[in-house]
């Protein structure tokens, strides 16, 4: 576990977005990215549906007191073929994670890279060493599924695979889309809570 600041924590950010290969979280209050991000990250997993990757956030509003979302990185990614979108009221926290390592850290994606402000955050590894795990890594990403999981699950997008050579092989043949309750929030209108745990069972990863 490593405290960071300055360089280091904006290169952290960077390896974590940019290595993840099946699982990417991202939890902020409200999600908009760097163009720096979206042509040197997030154009590389545009058109990866074996990565998952989990949004949670906040019904952020913007300065005429709107939802924000048009033109925001939530609008973007719904580009993305394997998407989960959670909207947690009252999120303030910021945490990025892929399935070898996370930060926790004051750092918005829109700040990156860092150049006038001051940001603080905390580097952990997975350890897969039975012996020797790493606590703090497991505990913090079994608390972040907690509050995942206690919020809204509003939209939910899955790849879809056709099979080649007698079975033994798929290939990528589009994404179907299984829950879109997104204009519900921008609308403020209720909305069901469906937890992301009970989503999963249904329709996969």
């Amino acid at each position: 576990m490593d405290f960071l600041t300055a360089k280091p924590l904006s290169d952290t950010i960077y390896d974590t977005l940019f290595k993840a290969e099946k699982e990417l979280i991202i939890i902020s209050p409200y999600i908009q990215i760097s163009g720096y991000l979206r042509e040197n990250v997030f154009k590389q997993h545009l058109n990866n549906p074996k990565l998952h990757i989990i949004i949670a956030f906040d019904k952020y509003k913007d300065n005429n007191n709107t939802f924000g979302f048009r033109g925001s990185g939530l609008e973007y990614f719904l580009n993305f073929p394997n998407l989960t979108l959670v909207y947690i009221p009252q999120l303030n926290a910021k945490y990025y994670a892929n399935e070898r390592q996370l930060v926790t850290t004051s750092m918005s994606l829109l700040s990156y890279p860092l150049i006038n402000s001051i940001d603080f955050g905390v580097f952990a590894e997975k350890s897969f060493n039975i012996v020797g795990k790493n606590n703090f890594y497991e505990t913090s990403k079994n608390t972040v599924m907690s509050v995942i999981d206690s919020g809204y699950t509003v939209f939910a997008k899955r790849p879809l695979y056709s099979k080649k050579l007698l079975g033994l092989s798929k290939a990528y043949a589009g994404s179907a889309v299984y829950l879109n309750l997104l204009d519900d929030v921008i609308a403020n209108r209720s909305i069901k809570p469906i937890r992301y745990s009970s989503l999963i069972s249904e329709i996969g990863r």
